[in-house]
This record gives structure tokens, C-alpha cells and sequence, in this order.
């Protein structure tokens, strides 16, 4: 049984949806500024991932969507601080890295197609840097290291075979691997 019908609960949904649009109280407003502001003071060293505008409309979002579930018109103090700790609770600790920096590289929400494309991004970079055209397996994985991929690839030997069978790397003589340039 459920608790609630569901054909009430899509009606208290729409109802919600049409009628009620909260705004954020001061108190809130406070809440959310100090955590946002956390989040970019955290976020500011030079190797992780810079927080953007983006987050600090996520959090203004689901503030609003917890109000709006109890039809209120306005975000309370609490609705804040349930948000703050919901992102504290997933953000923080699934992105934060050893040293407390955010880092949204340690996801392992990107997929295959994204990690190969940002790896060979890398790698023609590191062709313009170090204008070198070959690379050794160890230095495939400094690179992928270096943009904080390394650990998202279960099997690094299969994650380069794979690329090199769909040319995008080309396998060399002596265990080389040239990056197509296509």
C-alpha cells in the first residue's frame, strides 16, 4: 500500500509546481552565501577545480524545491542549512581530496567517451609542450595522471589498447604510441 495515492501525489505535485514559487529569506540568503563561499575558498588552489556561479544556483535551487515540497512561499533558515548539509554530505566527501582541496576530478561519473577525449586533448598538448610526436606507456600515464584521470581507468594497459584500436593512438615500434593527429 502506498502511503499516499498516487494519483494525489501527482496532483500535490502539480499544484506545488503551479502555485507555489518560493523566494529565499534573508537568514537563508546568509546561509547558502557562507557555504558558497566556503566551497570557493576551498576550491581556489591551483589544482582543483574551480567553483563557479553553477553551484550557488544548485544550492539556490534545491533550497527552493525543499520549500516548495512543503508549499511555503518562503525559504526558511532550515531549508538552508538542509541543503548545506545534503552537498556537505555528497560534494565534500566524495570530491575532496587528501589534501581538502574540491576536486571535481575524482568523480567517477564521467563516462568512457569523455575520459578518452579529455586523454587525448592532453596528449596533443603535451605534443605542442614538449614537441614530441611518440610516447612511452609510462609517459601515457604521467599525462593521464596529470589531468586526474589516471585513477577513473580500471585497466590502463586495456584503456590504451582500446584507444589505439580506434586510432586514435597508433602503436609504434619498441612500445611507443603516437597520438593520430586527425
Amino acid at each position: 500500500q502506498d502511503p499516499l495515492p498516487k494519483s494525489m501525489l501527482r496532483k500535490y505535485l502539480a499544484y506545488a509546481k503551479q502555485y507555489c514559487h518560493p523566494t529565499l529569506s534573508l537568514e537563508a540568503c546568509r546561509i547558502i552565501q557562507e557555504f558558497y563561499l566556503e566551497l570557493r575558498e576551498k576550491g581556489s588552489s591551483c589544482d582543483s577545480t574551480p567553483i563557479t556561479t553553477r553551484q550557488l544556483d544548485s544550492l539556490i535551487r534545491l533550497a527552493q524545491a525543499r520549500a516548495k515540497i512543503e508549499l511555503r512561499e518562503i525559504v526558511s533558515e532550515d531549508d538552508a542549512k538542509d541543503i548545506v548539509s545534503l552537498m556537505k554530505d555528497t560534494l565534500l566527501d566524495a570530491y575532496t581530496d587528501e589534501s581538502g582541496s574540491v576536486d571535481y576530478g575524482r568523480s567517477g561519473g564521467m563516462t568512457m567517451a569523455k575520459l578518452c577525449k579529455a586523454f587525448i586533448v592532453q596528449l596533443k598538448r603535451a605534443m605542442r609542450k614538449y614537441d614530441r610526436g611518440r610516447f612511452t606507456m609510462e609517459q601515457l600515464k604521467e599525462e593521464a595522471r596529470a589531468i586526474k584521470i589516471l585513477h577513473q581507468i580500471p585497466d590502463f594497459r586495456e584503456f590504451i589498447d582500446v584507444l589505439n584500436q580506434q586510432a586514435y593512438l597508433l602503436k609504434k615500434p619498441n612500445g611507443m604510441y603516437q597520438c593520430n593527429s586527425y
